[in-house]
């Protein structure tokens, strides 16, 4: 199965550095499309065989493919209107795609990947749980709020809390609070406290805010 996922140089290699390196001296949007269609492969490939390290190896080549593919991308100046896309000198960006065969889809996500700040995306894509390349291009997506406000960062921020929240709460649902603060340490007592304490608060400001913002968005519609 893996010697039918080819690349350019034959195979996708082993070596995850020697992936990253690769990656890095691609110069061509077709060829990163090529590397992700073929870890998206290896990937689904892995699934079956119950492989984790390969599924997240795939993963973590997949990202990096399509955040290449964006760079890329990026480097070509976007058309400000429709008349500068059908006067304007040089390759745009549409034209681009076209001819490396990446549709429109492909081109947008890829762009959204490369949005992601440098260490955002290395802080993800090396963890033990590599988010999914719709993840990370959804962070990468420039929102507009009910208000008409630009809200990237809040977006991003949110889309992470929102993360960590399903995770506790899926670990709260496994686990019986009263069984697992009698299992804290002497010595964690006064750290335990400190951050329930911040977390507390972070969690009512949060709840009521949302409430406040669930409301408000309700009556503007």
């Amino acid at each position: 199965m893996t010697k039918d996922l080819v690349s350019r140089n034959g195979t996708l290699p082993q070596n995850y550095k020697a992936a990253q390196r690769e990656l890095a001296q691609l110069t061509r949007t077709d060829e990163c499309q090529r590397w992700a269609d073929k870890a998206r492969a290896l990937a689904s490939y892995a699934l079956q065989a119950k492989d984790q390290s390969l599924f997240q190896y795939a993963q973590r080549v997949q990202a990096r493919a399509i955040r290449r593919g964006g760079e890329l991308f990026q480097k070509i100046k976007p058309a400000k209107n429709q008349h500068d896309a059908r006067t304007g000198t040089g390759t745009s960006r549409k034209e681009a795609a076209a001819a490396a065969g990446v549709s429109k889809r492909q081109k947008d996500t890829m762009l959204r990947v490369a949005s992601v700040p440098d260490a955002d995306f290395e802080r993800q894509v090396e963890s033990e749980k590599p988010p999914t390349v719709t993840e990370l291009a959804r962070q990468g997506t420039k929102v507009i709020d009910f208000r008409g406000r630009s809200t990237t960062n809040q977006f991003k921020a949110a889309t992470q809390a929102l993360a960590k929240i399903e995770e506790f709460a899926a670990f709260a649902q496994a686990h019986d609070a009263i069984e697992v603060a009698k299992g804290v340490g002497v010595k964690e007592f006064a750290r335990a406290q400190r951050h329930l304490k911040i977390v507390e608060t972070w969690l009512l400001l949060f709840g009521s805010t949302l409430q406040l913002e669930e409301e408000t968005c309700a009556k503007s519609q």
